[in-house]
């Protein structure tokens, strides 16, 4: 069965366009990383073919990126500004006109409308970490991709909050000597 997640770049809006063309930059698998939710909003889930995805210029992802970033900071902890520099460092670099996560394998894993509806909830546990309001470290969005999220302070590696690419070099990942 499918599971993988895409985070892709957008050369016109993709709604707008008979080729919008999309730019695979970033993938995960079974999850969706919360770095990548930190771009969107709430109301930039987008229904495409009764899909839920997630779409904003460029200019409003890296604005709702800074906004949350020191929110995420203190949530994660321990040398995630490191980690948060980073993954801004590459979208910014990545310059396209749109930022989409592409959730279709994602929603072909559950019934009609169920991903819609925790995509929505995934949304809502980021604002209330961004407020303060999240107490807890059980956050599904955070638990699928990695038992080791849930930590104090989180010290694992980028992959389940960035993703990873087989074609970009990406600056969370070490490089060979």
């Amino acid at each position: 069965m499918a599971n993988r997640v895409y985070l892709l770049g957008v050369d016109q809006d993709f709604f707008a366009s008979d080729e919008p063309g999309l730019h695979q930059l970033l993938e995960a698998e079974y999850c969706l990383p919360l770095l990548w939710l930190s771009l969107y909003r709430k109301r930039d889930i987008r229904l495409y073919q009764q899909v839920p995805l997630l779409l904003a210029s460029r200019e409003q992802a890296l604005a709702n990126f800074d906004a949350r970033r020191a929110a995420l900071a203190a949530f994660l902890g321990g040398s995630s500004a490191t980690l948060l520099d980073q993954f801004r460092q590459f979208i910014e670099q990545n310059a396209f006109a749109n930022y989409m996560v592409n959730t279709y394998e994602l929603d072909m894993m559950e019934d009609d409308g169920v991903f819609h509806e925790q995509l929505q909830g995934y949304m809502d546990e980021l604002e209330a970490i961004v407020e303060g309001s999240f107490e807890s470290r059980e956050l599904p969005v955070l638990l699928q991709a990695d038992d080791g999220l849930a930590e104090y302070p989180y010290v694992g590696n980028a992959l389940p909050l960035c993703g990873f690419s087989y074609d970009l070099p990406l600056p969370w990942e070490a490089r060979a000597a």
